[in-house]
């Protein structure tokens, strides 16, 4: 939720500050939207471990009798 929030809010401003105003710094955009990337990347590798590992559990707790 946060990484979508920093990323409107890095596109506003890189629209802002590219179109509205020519002589303002896009900086401040582009920090804004690297930084909700690095989130919403994090998130989904966090998320692809967190089922690996859990279908790895899943694995190691059947037995036959579970399968019967």
């Amino acid at each position: 939720m946060v990484a979508v929030v920093l990323l409107v809010l890095g596109v506003n401003q890189y629209v802002d500050a590219t179109y509205s105003d020519p002589s303002a710094s896009p900086t401040l955009g582009i920090v804004l939207v690297a930084a909700a990337g690095v989130m919403l990347v994090g998130s989904a590798v966090l998320s692809g471990i967190g089922y690996v590992k859990q279908r790895a559990d899943l694995k190691k707790v059947r037995t036959y009798d579970d399968l019967g």
